[in-house]
């Protein structure tokens, strides 16, 4: 009888240890389906942005037709959907979000390119005063999977009597090593049919230690960056 006792004590110990064992083994798999979920998402968003090599390129601001079709631009993009991506869930760098949600702009996801080993830079197209013409750059954090502050890099609109043209050029560029931005921004008044320039200046952003520095230029410089829209 004590043999029987011990038989059968013997079994639910080792079926309990089993039972504990699995327990134990399934939390991972549970843990590691999350994190592929959220890595696979990131994924799926930055392969909204194409490759770009980004060496020498200019940015300007697409234009519409008079039936309020863009033009043919480089800059177009694709849109991001904001209910399915939270990295755009931001007010402070998407100004244009509660237009988005309302069906009456969109965020475009233009272009990437490496930066560094933390950080690779999204080329993004959103809404300005009036129309989707703002451009710029924000910072992709890899390991953190979020969007980081950047700079503005193009933008073109009009009002009455009113006018500005913004354009960069990415002068200097290497992964890891090198990221010079040059800006000219042209604000102009409209008179007797013709636009009187009232500011003309130009900045260069140098990107280093995680952030970007800004420098006046002196408009000396300006005959090396001519904008799309001035002849």
């Amino acid at each position: 009888m004590r043999n029987l006792l011990f038989i059968i004590a013997t079994i639910l110990l080792t079926l309990t240890s089993c039972n504990n064992k699995k327990s134990q083994e399934s939390q991972p798999l549970t843990a590691k389906t999350d994190s592929t979920i959220h890595v696979d998402k990131a994924t799926e968003f930055l392969e909204l942005f194409k490759v770009i090599n980004p060496n020498g390129l200019h940015i300007y601001s697409p234009t519409w037709d008079i039936e309020g079709n863009i033009n043919k631009t480089p800059f177009e993009g694709t849109q991001i959907s904001v209910e399915k991506f939270p990295y755009v869930n931001n007010k402070e760098f998407f100004r244009s979000l509660p237009s988005c949600k309302k069906g009456f702009s969109h965020i475009n996801a233009v272009g990437k390119f490496e930066i560094n080993r933390q950080y690779i830079g999204l080329i993004v197209r959103q809404l300005s005063e009036y129309d989707d013409s703002l451009i710029q750059l924000f910072l992709w954090d890899k390991k953190q999977n979020k969007i980081e502050k950047g700079i503005d890099l193009a933008d073109l609109f009009a009002g009455e009597g009113y006018y500005s043209d913004t354009e960069s050029w990415i002068v200097e560029y290497k992964t890891g090593l090198t990221l010079k931005i040059v800006t000219r921004k042209k604000d102009c008044d409209f008179e007797n049919l013709k636009y009187k320039i009232y500011k003309d200046s130009l900045k260069t952003n140098v990107f280093s230690g995680g952030k970007f520095t800004e420098t006046q230029n002196e408009l000396s410089d300006s005959l090396n960056f001519r904008l799309k829209e001035w002849k």
